[in-house]
């Protein structure tokens, strides 16, 4: 077997109190990404999500960093949320993701380049400040086999 590659989590306590995540505590991982659409690197927290196919930007951070989301292509097949509403999200293109990672006792950088990745516009509700967006399995399905250590707080991907 291969030794695992390791990219350092945070563990966090639950959200809140009306989520999802009220009972178990959930990872977090914090990414860097590169896109023609950024005059520099903006760096996320996401919430590892294998039920989620596309790396995806949430308002929160859509907001955050700017992204006039008018002028980017819709995607022409619709996101379904956890309430089950359909979402057609924008597309954001050349995608360039970079993580922290850690192997055989040396720091290093894991980089994936990606085609798109989903963005899901702000809207005029509310928008949930410090909400995680979703690193999805166009990232993950990169490695054969993954699992969190939530004694270590580590997410170990075996290339």
């Amino acid at each position: 077997m291969l030794p695992f590659l390791t990219l350092i989590a945070d563990i966090d306590e639950p959200i809140g109190e009306k989520t999802i995540f009220t009972k178990i505590p959930f990872g977090k991982i914090i990414a860097t990404i590169q896109s023609k659409r950024f005059r520099e690197p903006q760096t996320f927290e996401f919430l590892i999500d294998s039920g989620t196919s596309f790396t995806t930007l949430l308002p929160y951070h859509v907001l955050s960093s700017e992204i006039n989301c008018d002028y980017l292509p819709t995607a022409s097949k619709p996101c379904f949320v956890a309430n089950g509403q359909p979402i057609y999200p924008k597309l954001l293109y050349d995608v360039n993701i970079s993580i922290n990672s850690y192997f055989q006792g040396k720091r290093g950088e894991e980089n994936f380049v990606l085609p798109f990745i989903h963005l899901m516009p702000p809207n005029t509700q509310q928008v949930l400040p410090r909400t995680l967006s979703l690193l999805g399995m166009d990232v993950l399905r990169n490695f054969s086999s993954w699992h969190w250590d939530y004694r270590t707080y580590q997410l170990f991907l075996n290339k």
